[in-house]
């Protein structure tokens, strides 16, 4: 039995660096421009991670256009050794390019509904003022990012949307 809340959270999430990629670009390292519904889910658990609260996204808008920034990496090509010979880097070390946005600035609006693993105790109010209290604090369960850990963001609770700049 899942019940819809009654308080929208409009979260802002913006970070220097972002890159959503996915198994449907193939061996090409693309980004997708905004984040998945997993990806925002997972921002937004960054906030809230009980298991009985289940955030449910509503939309996600881009605020300024992040220029895509192709990155240079070097990556091993397999991590087996020979009977516990080291690993020559240079031998098994292959590039490849990345693409990643720079100055990614996003809107979240979701709603919190209560999942599966919640008991009787567990109400949406309550959830509702944890999350009030942990974004005006400051709290987090773990640090968020977009996209691949390298790529943190920061958070922040917008209670007047007419401050927020038009969305592209």
């Amino acid at each position: 039995m899942r019940k819809m809340a009654g308080v929208l959270w409009v979260i802002r999430v913006r970070g220097e660096w972002a890159h959503f990629g996915g198994i449907h670009f193939g061996p090409e390292r693309m980004t997708m421009l905004v984040p998945s519904h997993s990806a925002c889910v997972g921002i937004l658990r960054s906030v809230l991670g009980k298991w009985e609260a289940r955030w449910v996204v509503e939309s996600v808008t881009l605020l300024t256009h992040p220029v895509a920034v192709p990155i240079k990496l070097n990556h091993l090509r397999s991590f087996a050794s020979n009977g516990g010979e080291s690993i020559d880097i240079v031998e098994r070390r292959t590039q490849r390019v990345f693409t990643y946005l720079q100055n990614p600035d996003y809107v979240i609006r979701a709603r919190i509904s209560l999942g599966a693993h919640a008991d009787a105790s567990d109400n949406i109010s309550k959830l509702d003022n944890m999350i009030e209290k942990r974004l005006r604090v400051g709290h987090r369960e773990y640090q968020p990012y977009l996209g691949t850990r390298e790529c943190t963001a920061s958070i922040t609770h917008v209670v007047d949307v007419s401050t927020l700049p038009p969305p592209i």
